[in-house]
Parts: C-alpha cells; structure tokens; sequence
C-alpha cells in the first residue's frame, strides 16, 4: 500500500502536468461548443450517461443524506479486521477469515446454478437465459496458469449473441462476477431494439451498469438464502457492503473530487499543492473523522486522464442505485415487471435514462422519491449485515 504511494508521488510533477493539459483541452472543447449555448464541463459527461441534471442532482443530495451511514458501514468493516481506524488506501474486498467456507472451491457447475436461481427469482425467463448461455457454451470458463481471475462480457455485433469470458479463482466472489458479466449479457440482447446502430445505443452508461448490479443483488440474495455456513452467508453480505462503500461513499468523494479538479482548472494551472488539499477537503467531508491518515494521492490515479471520458464515478453510483430501484419496481409490479424491463431495455439508447424510467415504470428519476427509496432497501440491507456480523465477529462492533 505504502509502496504504491510512494511510486505515484514520484511522479507526482507528471501527473500535474497531464491533468493541466487533459482537463484544460476539455474546458477549452467544452468553451467552443458554447458559443450558442453556454455548457458546463458536466454537459458532455452527462450527455455521454444519458443522465439528466435533475436526476443526478436529485441521486447526490440523497447520497450525500446518506453519507454518515456508509461511512459507519466503512468502519465496521475495519473494525471486523481489528482496526480501529480506515487508512484511505485499505482494500476491503475480503473479509476476515470466519471459519470454513462450505466448499473449498466453488466449481462452474455450481457457481451457474447459483447464478440462474438468482435470474430465475425475477423472472423464469432470466433463468433460463442463464441456462442456455451455459448449455449453448457461450461462457469462456476454461482454467489455465497463464489465465488471471476475471470476467469480461461482449457481444457477436451480426448475431446479436453474447460471450462471457469467466477465468475464476473457485471464491463466491467470483460467483459475484460471473452474475455481473452474464446481467450485461441478458441485457445486451435486447439494447436499442431491432435496427438501432450500435453508436446510438452505446452512449447511455448509466443504464449499461443497472442490468449488471440489478443481477449482482439477487445472486447474491438466492446465495445468501442458500448458504449453510454462517462463514459462508457472512462473506456473501460482505459483497452487499463492498458495493455501499465503494458506490456510496468512495464513488461520489471521487465525484466531487473530479468536480473540484475541473473547477480549480478553470480558475488557472493546478499545483500538486491544489489537488492534495481539494483532495483532503473532499475526504474529510466525506469519511470525517474514520480515517487514520491523510487521503491526498487519488488526484494521480484515480482522476481520468482519457481526454474524451470523465466521471465515470457518478455513472457507477447512478447504475447501482438504479439497480436497487429496479428491485423495489419488481416489488411494486410483481408479475408484469418483467415485461417492463424487458422493454426498457428495448429503448436503451433511443431517450435518456428519466425517460426509460417514466414510460416503463411511471418513476421520477428527478425526484428525490426515487432515490430514496432505494436507499431504503440499502438500508435494510446493511441490517441484515449488522446481524450476521455481530454474530460472528463479535468485535467489529466494539
């Protein structure tokens, strides 16, 4: 952790350098394009998610309500590993060890049934999907030495049929994985209906990550139900808490972290001086008073240097939360939620996100409702983890 610090900070000058120039093109290009009608440097990004001002400005006053309860989920989850205190860097993908997991290895035969019991809990039809990428050997899930753990998702642009590429390490993390790829895979077969060119299709991110995390939740949800171990449905509700720190509390201190990066450019040429304290600024508000250490070294990595995509952070925090929405819909809905999503993703790339939303589901993205409801099932989520860990980690609430 330290090391990789110390590595960024010797080419911190560089790095200061590089931002000059690639945010300073943007807030150029975006200063060119107003001459007609003046546009901030949020206009393109947003544009590119498909995301609405209202709605994302209706999503972060939520999330920032929220903020103090994520936070509390960060620390506990420290505390579940003995620290006290939250170093900026930790990496918390992997809870502690809890005792035997019921499997020392999950083999692919189980981690697809898992996966098409979490699909098949909102509808038959999502499972059987599951089961004819499985059956029609469209997931890539061949082990091999010189293969690293991961998953990718594509598609066959002139058959319309989706791959999986799944390299698993055998955890339920991977299981978690494979749920996201093969969510992307479902959805892709239905984006822009029939005839719609791929360009115009591509260019809604926020509503790409929804189908994903809209899988993530209920294969998690058919694991945690079908998990014997306590070990075992612990670290499935550990994925549950990964996703609320990294989408509710990292995510948008990178949003507003962006934000500041794009705001003090406009004023002049950054400093290596400038970007720590917007950095420690933003980190404070965000994280108060659980950090053990200075946070002032995610301006190097963690700020988009591509000249053509910025804050892809707000389109992650859209996309979870959209997802979670999705499920309280299904609620609402019962049997015809699955006709309504279908169709929604039918117009992906034909109106924004707020319009997909209104005409398949009769919702108001730009209405703090929305928003808030999702939190709400977030919220009974982190109960449900509070328990299982008072339980099994007595301290983490010390």
């Amino acid at each position: 952790m330290d090391s990789g610090v110390r590595a960024w900070r010797e080419h911190e000058d560089s790095c200061v350098a590089a931002l000059n120039s690639i945010v300073g093109q943007r807030l150029e290009i975006r200063r060119l394009r107003s001459r007609r009608r003046e546009a901030d440097f949020l206009a393109e990004p947003l544009r590119n998610a498909g995301i609405g001002r209202p709605a994302l400005e209706a999503l972060l006053g939520e999330v920032r309500g929220f903020k103090a309860r994520a936070r509390g989920v960060r620390l506990l989850l420290a505390r579940a590993h003995g620290e006290p205190t939250v170093h900026p860097r930790d990496v918390l993908d992997l809870p502690p060890d809890m005792g035997p997991a019921s499997e020392a290895k999950i083999p692919f035969s189980k981690a697809i049934k898992l996966v098409e019991e979490g699909f098949a809990s909102i509808h038959p039809e999502m499972g059987a999907f599951v089961r004819l990428m499985a059956d029609r050997r469209w997931i890539d899930c061949r082990n091999g030495e010189r293969r690293a753990a991961g998953n990718y998702c594509w598609l066959f642009m002139k058959s319309r049929t989706p791959r999986v590429f799944y390299n698993p390490s055998g955890t339920i993390y991977d299981v978690n994985g494979l749920a996201h790829e093969i969510g992307h895979a479902f959805s892709l077969q239905f984006y822009g209906g029939k005839g719609l060119p791929f360009g115009a299709w591509s260019g809604c991110a926020a509503v790409a990550e929804m189908p994903s995390g809209l899988a993530e939740l209920a294969v998690r949800d058919a694991m945690f139900s079908s998990m014997p171990e306590p070990a075992d449905r612990l670290r499935t509700a550990w994925l549950d808490m990964v996703t609320v720190v990294m989408d509710l509390l990292h995510q948008p201190a990178l949003f507003e972290l962006e934000t500041a990066v794009h705001e003090l450019r406009q004023k002049g040429l950054l400093t290596a001086s400038l970007l720590k304290d917007a950095e420690a600024r933003v980190w404070d508000d965000w994280y108060g008073d659980i950090l053990s250490a200075k946070s002032e070294t995610f301006w190097m990595d963690e700020i988009s240097y591509d000249a053509n995509e910025c804050f892809w952070s707000m389109v992650y925090t859209f996309g979870t939360l959209l997802a979670v929405g999705m499920l309280a819909q299904k609620d609402r809905l019962g049997d015809r939620f699955y006709r309504a999503y279908v169709d929604f993703l039918s117009d992906f790339g034909r109106m924004t996100v707020e319009e997909l939303v209104r005409k398949h589901f009769d919702a108001d993205l730009s209405r703090p409702e929305f928003w808030r409801s999702s939190l709400g099932l977030v919220e009974a989520r982190i109960d449900r983890f509070e328990k299982i860990i008072g339980t099994i980690c007595p301290r983490s609430h010390d």
